[in-house]
């Protein structure tokens, strides 16, 4: 179970950072709202969510639950 939730928070992270860097601009702020700190924050959020949890799904399906 550890080694599941330590790829999950690696997945996490990597794509927070991913998110951080290039943000996706969900809501069509134009080019200075783009690269503006809360829109880095909350990209990289959905996106560190969404790659942490299929990395934690695929993780515990092949490790199983021990």
């Amino acid at each position: 179970m550890s080694a599941t939730l330590i790829l999950a928070a690696t997945g996490f992270l990597v794509g927070f950072s991913w998110g951080f860097k290039s943000p996706a601009n969900y809501c069509h702020l134009g080019r200075e709202g783009a690269k503006a700190f809360g829109n880095r924050f909350g990209s990289g959020l959905i996106n560190g969510v969404i790659v942490g949890a299929i990395v934690g799904i695929v993780s515990y399906i092949i490790l199983g639950p021990a």
